[in-house]
């Protein structure tokens, strides 16, 4: 989803949620095939929703009041992905956030 826009709440909530359905996933893999599990990056497909530059970007911007809180939200899903990100794990410095 290489051009979303910041601007478009909605389309980046469903790319984090699609995140986290990837995270449940990998977890799952790793519970059967910890070897092969490792060697994934299970964010990559949502990388552009998940790296810095892209919640640097929501943080610029000024959403009706009405949006608002889903964009608020979004700090909240940063936290809970890059906990469970195994690049994270690894290496801090090698995440884009």
């Amino acid at each position: 989803m290489g051009d979303l826009h910041v601007a478009d709440l909605l389309a980046v909530d469903r790319e984090v949620a699609r995140g986290a359905t990837l995270l449940v996933r990998w977890r799952a893999a790793l519970a059967r095939d910890p070897e092969s599990a490792e060697r994934e990056d299970p964010l990559e497909p949502v990388r552009p929703v998940a790296g810095k530059s892209f919640r640097e970007a929501l943080e610029a911007l000024e959403p009706s009041v009405v949006d608002r809180p889903l964009r608020d939200a979004f700090d909240s899903d940063f936290v809970v992905l890059h906990a469970a990100c195994p690049v994270c794990k690894k290496s801090r410095s090698a995440c884009a956030v």
